[in-house]
């Protein structure tokens, strides 16, 4: 028979056990608070003794909060995600040698210094990090 522990607080799934005889049951789970069946941590949560299935995930920015049973977005994931991926278009910028930078027009040189503080100035954008204006990188780079 299967069987699921929990917290009792929360109801967040602490383990999944498989207890053949049922005369241990009470032995191996003592102390516990547990469900018959077999429920995911990540699934369900357990609420008066019940397996709730947890809604989908929004996004992949969002933890699912056992206290109050919602998802709630985790702002440190959307910043280093959006931290991530300006640093990795930065590094385009920057593999730049001097001897192809120097071959560029004036106004190709000015557009790639206008690009780069865009995209060095992007954490200051007051929607930081959930909503960003990302800066159009030029179209010959």
């Amino acid at each position: 028979m299967n069987y699921t522990t929990y917290n009792p607080n929360t109801g967040e799934i602490i383990g999944l056990y498989t207890i053949d005889d049922t005369n241990a049951v009470d032995i191996n789970l003592s102390g516990r608070s547990f469900v018959e069946g077999k429920f995911n941590k990540g699934n369900y949560y357990i609420d008066n003794g019940r397996p709730i299935e947890i809604p989908t995930q929004p996004s992949i920015y969002h933890e699912f909060n056992y206290e109050t049973k919602s998802w709630v977005e985790n702002i440190t994931l959307f910043t280093e995600h959006a931290r991530s991926y300006r640093n990795s278009l930065l590094k385009d910028v920057d593999k730049i040698n001097p001897v192809w930078y120097n071959s560029l027009t004036t106004e190709q040189q000015t557009e790639i210094t206008a690009y780069r503080e865009a995209l060095l100035d992007v954490p200051q954008q007051s929607g930081w990090p959930t909503t960003i204006s990302w800066p159009t990188q030029p179209s010959w780079l």
